[in-house]
């Protein structure tokens, strides 16, 4: 939204000066957006980014079995359902709080909890977890209005760790190399793992 405010406001302001202008403030490229980052992803950087996700995922699980209260459909499908629910507030800051003094975001923190409640109720101790990310880690792209989210996956093994606290570091790395790896598109990262 402040994107689109800022692109207005420019536009407003050049028209009550009376001057003319194609651009907003945005740059446009014949392909809606600069293609920097992909000629970046096609040199030595995107071959690091490729190899890191190799290694990531070799050996990654196919799935991961769940009990469920019925049995899977013959053919697969995305259809499901959503619960909501909303955390007391007391709760969101003793999280919150947690996460700080662990040195963790409170996104890494609550990811580790689901990956342990995933763990338990699978009896797998060797997670790939999918989570969208903003991708508008360039300056190019930063004022570019629309979705521009790709996936990026953390590589969990909760089974490993000895203590909590030692698994949410490890979790917290995780992240961190995901995060630091988030440019390749997901369709990439799943060629990657074979």
């Amino acid at each position: 939204v402040g994107v689109l405010r800022c692109g207005l406001s420019q536009l407003l302001n050049r028209r009550r000066h009376q001057r003319r202008s194609a651009q907003v403030g945005v740059q446009h490229h014949a392909g809606g957006i600069d293609d920097r980052p992909q000629r970046w992803l096609e040199g030595p950087a995107g071959d690091l980014q490729r190899q890191y996700w190799q290694q990531k995922l070799a050996g990654v699980p196919e799935r991961v079995d769940l009990p469920t209260d019925r049995s899977r459909p013959a053919v697969f499908s995305f259809l499901g359902d959503q619960l909501r629910f909303d955390l007391p507030a007391e709760l969101v800051d003793r999280l919150r709080a947690t996460a700080r003094r662990e040195g963790l975001t409170l996104y890494m923190l609550l990811l580790g909890a689901f990956s342990l409640v995933l763990s338990r109720l699978s009896g797998a101790e060797d997670l790939a977890i999918a989570s969208g990310v903003a991708n508008r880690r360039w300056e190019e792209v930063e004022q570019t209005v629309g979705m521009l989210v790709n996936n990026v996956v953390f590589r969990l093994r909760p089974g490993r760790a000895v203590t909590v606290r030692e698994y949410l570091r490890e979790v917290r790395e995780e992240v961190l190399g995901g995060m630091a790896n988030q440019d390749l598109p997901f369709s990439d990262i799943v060629r990657a793992a074979g």
